[in-house]
Parts: structure tokens; sequence; C-alpha cells
């Protein structure tokens, strides 16, 4: 087993961007139904497709340096090496705003050049929009910096404060300049987000140093690189697809769709972002066999959180679709539910990835998003005709599983693999039990025609949380060695809640005692 410390800061630095992801989730969907509302069926599509927008060009413009920063100042911050790790930032970071500022340029003259930009009333500023893709890529790019210390908690303020204003000011300017008013509010919490990072960033590293050899950490950034093209296009790839296949109107239906999927998604993406300077850290300290126990280890707590969301998320599509957009789009509920169904058997998919990274296997993890990428782009296209919009859900959801185990499979190739087996199995068999109930539960609840919605939603949240905690009591998932773990890495006022999980979990709190001194004593 790991060590307190290194537990206590791995699950410091994936609270942390899961209290990020949360919050910014938690508002968009509070926010979300407002700014669909003010927007309306007619703008849906062109709100979706500046997301696509704004999403790609803060991924991709970068060259891949945003990782290749991460990996390489957890590296040099674990030596202790100042000098390096600043030289490290302030390259790629300087160096990665000139295609930033290319790339934004471009996909602004695209969008106009096939006139995605115009709006009934007004028309939509291309120079707003254009500084609104800068300013978001850079304070992204900046924030890679923080990471590589694990400075996640200062970060997770920041990212989720400008995420805040950003909706709240969009939402106070939308009624008065419609799409326009959309990306003025953008802009403000994006710059207010991108001078509090960079703030930060000259606290941490200094002022701007002599270039550490730019073009050998662009060679080392570039499988990255076209691996965020491939994540981007198997993120965005099926939305512009869909405009080829489907009436424009379509695509605000599946953007409220995969929104939900985000939302889903967060735990995931917490693990992906948070563990990576660990693992890298770990990789460069003890090898490929010190990595895959990592993994292991980490992996085991990721099938026991992850695994009852999706199927949670598959159980409950409707409610959880008409709170966040109401029932005009009714439809992207089955796409939503299945999307729910991939994510649940592709639990560690991003954990995997995060691996691939912190053991310099950037070719790998390009291969992986550009063949899952394709699949996604191959079913959907070729299930349109037989399924209609529902190809879009079930492309999504292979995406979700191919990603998985392509990921899975270089990474036992390269350096090897192994898995809580036991986790896995009791994981899926407390989240069926879980999906079982709570769907009795709703269709019991849905014939109340007098309960709303944001009454009952949450009491069905709370019935499947009951339900798998339950299950995970019955198949005995929680083991003595790791609660004794937990008792030595949090704070001794805090341990109260050892003892609560004990007693939840069926485990006798007195042999976690005994076990806590022994590792005390060893």
């Amino acid at each position: 087993m790991s060590s307190p410390r290194y537990q206590f800061g791995l699950a410091r630095s994936i609270g942390a961007v899961l209290l990020q992801q949360g919050t910014v989730f938690l508002i968009s969907i509070l926010t979300f139904s407002i700014l669909i509302r003010f927007l309306g069926a007619d703008l849906a599509w062109q709100y979706a497709l500046l997301i696509i927008a704004l999403n790609a060009v803060s991924l991709t413009g970068n060259l891949g340096l945003k990782k290749i920063m991460v990996r390489m100042i957890s590296g040099l911050h674990s030596e202790g090496n100042a000098d390096n790790r600043s030289r490290i930032f302030w390259t790629s970071f300087i160096v990665g705003l000139l295609p930033i500022l290319t790339l934004s340029i471009l996909t602004v003259r695209l969008l106009s050049y096939l006139h995605l930009l115009d709006t009934p009333n007004p028309e939509l500023d291309a120079n707003l929009l254009l500084s609104v893709l800068v300013i978001a890529s850079a304070r992204y790019l900046g924030g890679g910096g923080l990471e590589g210390l694990k400075r996640f908690e200062i970060l997770s303020v920041y990212v989720a404060g400008s995420f805040t204003l950003r909706r709240l000011m969009a939402i106070a300017l939308v009624p008065l300049w419609g799409i326009s008013g959309l990306l003025s509010g953008w802009l403000i919490g994006e710059g207010i987000g991108f001078m509090l990072v960079l703030a930060e960033d000259l606290r941490e590293f200094g002022p701007p140093r002599i270039p550490h050899s730019p073009m050998k950490m662009v060679r080392r950034a570039l499988p990255l690189f076209v691996s965020d093209i491939a994540e981007t296009v198997t993120t965005y790839g099926d939305r512009i697809a869909l405009l080829m296949l489907y009436p424009f109107t379509f695509l605000g239906s599946f953007h409220v769709a995969a929104t939900g999927a985000m939302v889903l998604d967060t735990a995931s993406t917490a693990i992906y972002t948070g563990s990576l300077p660990h693992l890298s850290e770990t990789f460069q300290q003890g090898g490929p066999r010190e990595l895959v126990k990592k993994v292991k280890e980490i992996g085991r707590y990721v099938m026991l959180f992850s695994a009852p969301i999706g199927i949670g998320g598959a159980v409950l599509a409707y409610p959880l679709v008409t709170l966040i957009a109401g029932p005009t789009f009714a439809d992207a509920v089955p796409i939503f539910a299945v999307m729910g169904l991939g994510m649940w058997i592709s639990a560690l998919g991003r954990l995997y990835q995060s691996s691939l990274i912190a053991a310099g296997l950037n070719k790998e993890v390009m291969y992986t998003t550009i063949l899952a990428t394709a699949i996604d782009l191959l079913i959907m296209t070729a299930l349109a005709s037989q399924f209609g919009f529902l190809a879009t859900g079930i492309a999504r959801a292979s995406l979700f599983v191919s990603s998985f185990l392509l990921s899975a499979y270089f990474m036992n190739r390269r350096i090897g693999i192994e898995t809580d087996r036991k986790a896995v199995w009791k994981a899926y068999l407390s989240s069926i039990m879980m999906g079982v109930v709570v769907y009795l539960f709703y269709i019991l609840v849905s014939s109340v025609q007098t309960l709303p919605i944001f009454v009952a939603l949450p009491f069905l949240l709370l019935v499947g949380i009951v339900i798998y905690v339950l299950g995970l009591r019955l198949f005995k998932a929680a083991e003595i060695e790791e609660v004794a773990m937990l008792y030595n890495s949090i704070p001794s006022k805090s341990r109260w809640i050892v003892r609560l999980i004990s007693s939840v979990m069926g485990l006798d709190f007195s042999q976690v005692e005994r076990r806590v001194d022994e590792m005390n004593h060893q």
C-alpha cells in the first residue's frame, strides 16, 4: 500500500479538482436552463457551436505543451529544481501563446466564412469571439504550472470562480445583446480568471526566464498535440458530423445530452487531472513497476466511486434532462441514457490514460484517441439510417468503451497492468442492485403527478446512495487495511469519519485501531 502522505496528497489533488469540476457543473446546470430559455431553440445550436470552438481552441491551441509542462514540472518539483521548473514553465507558456493566437484567428475566420456567426439581431462581433478564444486558452495553458506543482486547491478556486462569474454575466447580458451578450459575459469571467492564474504563476515561477530548448519541448509535445486534436474530435467531432446528418436544431438536443454526460464524467475527469502529477512523480522515482502498483490501488477507489454514477445517470435520464434543460429537450433523454451506460463500463479509462502520459507513452495516448474517435464517427454514420438520432448516443458510448479498452491494451503491452478484480465485480453488482431499486422507485414516484421534479430527484438520488452503500456492505467491499490508511491520512479532529465509515461498511472499529497501531510501529 502507498504511504499515508502519498495517499493524502493524491486525495487532496483529486478532491480539489472534483470540487472544481463539481462546482462548475453545478453552476452550469443551474444556469444552463436559464440561458437556453433566453436563447430559444433557434439559437441553441449556435450556442453549442461556440462552446465547441471555445473548448477546441483551449485544448489544442497550446500544441500539447500543457501536458508536457505538468509532467516535467511535477518531476522537477519533487527534485527541488526551482530554476529548471521555472524555465520549463515560461518556455511552455510563451511558446504556446503563438499557436493559440494563430488557431483562434483561423477559427474565427472559418466560422465567419461559413456564415455561422450571423445572428438575427444583433450580429455577432468576430473580434469579441477572438478575444474570448485567446484569453480562455491562455488561462487554460497557464493553469498547467499550478497543476505541475499540485496546487489544485488554489487553481480550483480561480477556475470555479471565473466560470461562475462568466455564467452570471452571460445571463445578465444575453437578454440585452443575444449571443454577443453571451460572449461578453465569457470575456469578463475568463479575463479575471486569466489575471488571477497569471499572478499566481508569477509568484511561483518568478519573472519570465530564458527559454529552455523550445524546439525540443515542442517535439516532445507533438504526440500529445495530435492526441489533443483527436480528443477534441472525440468530444466534439460527433457534433460536427451531426450537423451533416441531421437538422441544425438537433445539435441543441445533443448538446444537452452531452452536457449531462460531462456532469456524470466529473469524477473521472478529476481523477485524470488530479492524478497526473502524482503518477508522473511515482514513475520517475520508482519506475514502471511502482506505477503499475499505484494504478491498481487508485483503480480500486475509481471503481467503487465511479461505477454507480453511469448506471444511476442512465436510470434517471428523464428527470435529470428535464431538470437541466426542461421538457422541450425530451428527445435528448435516450441519448443521455446510452451515454451513461457507456461510462459505467469504462470507469477506469481516464486513469489508464493518465498513467500512459505519466510514463511518457505519448504516442500510445495519441493512437488511443485517434482510433477511438474513428470508431465513434464510423458507428454514428453507419447507424444513422437505422437508429436515427439515437445513433449519436450509441456512438458516444462506444467511444467511452473503446478508449478504455485501447488505453488498457497499450498500458498492458508497454508497462503492465494489474486490476483489483474484487473491487470491480463488487462495484458492478452493487451498481446493478442500485439501478434496479432506483428504477422501481422512479416508476412509483412518476405515478404521483403532483410531486415536483426538484423534490423527486433528490429523493431518488438518496435512495440510490443508500442501496449502493448497502450493496458494498453486503459484499464486504471495504478493507481494514485501507480504512486504517485513511485513519492515518486525515487530521485527528476528522477521525470520527473513520469510525462512521467502519460502522456503515460493517467493519469492527477495534480491528481498524489495532491495524493502525501495527502500521505506526512498523
